[in-house]
């Protein structure tokens, strides 16, 4: 899974729950 930020113009891998992505930032699932 990932999480971005538009604002901050970067991504990082989670292995958090997506709840916690969406507070911060963009979530995709990743197939």
């Amino acid at each position: 899974d990932r999480c971005i930020w538009p604002k901050e113009g970067f991504s990082i891998y989670w292995n958090i729950p997506t709840h916690f992505c969406h507070n911060f930032g963009v979530y995709f699932k990743e197939l």
